[in-house]
């Protein structure tokens, strides 16, 4: 092999690694940036249906469905309520936004109720467990 050679042998590698590094990273970069996501608490949380239902004590039911979902490259969780009293119909109660607030280091999240009021708090993760703390302004 001459030199000439050689060196378009060696071009070519450099070429190719220069083209499969940078997708190797690209696929590495989601998992390690996934793993680092303070929101990873409440990831189980997106893409699913969560439903309830609270008994009241004059005995009215109040059934709820709860959606979430990835905001902005996964740095929010978008979330909506619906609720449905007795066997009525469903209807969109809340809208809410979940994001780690990076001064106060804790997951804080802003929800706006169909009645006009707002809910504010924060979300602590301890386990298995979530303990929402929260203030509602109306």
């Amino acid at each position: 092999m001459t030199i000439a050679s050689k060196r378009v042998s060696t071009l070519l590698a450099l070429l190719a690694l220069a083209g499969v590094l940078p997708i190797a990273r690209a696929a590495e970069q989601p998992a390690t940036a996934a793993a680092r996501n303070p929101l990873a608490p409440l990831a189980h949380l997106v893409g699913g249906e969560w439903r309830g239902q609270l008994q009241m004590s004059d005995g009215t039911t109040i059934h709820a469905r709860h959606i979430f979902e990835w905001g902005l490259g996964q740095a929010i969780i978008k979330s909506r309520t619906y609720g449905a009293v007795g066997g009525g119909s469903e209807r969109l109660v809340y809208e809410g936004v979940f994001a780690w607030h990076p001064a106060r280091e804790e997951i804080v999240f802003r929800e706006f109720a169909a009645y006009a009021a707002v809910n504010e708090g924060t979300i602590e993760s301890e386990g298995n467990a979530m303990h929402f703390a929260w203030s509602e302004f109306s």
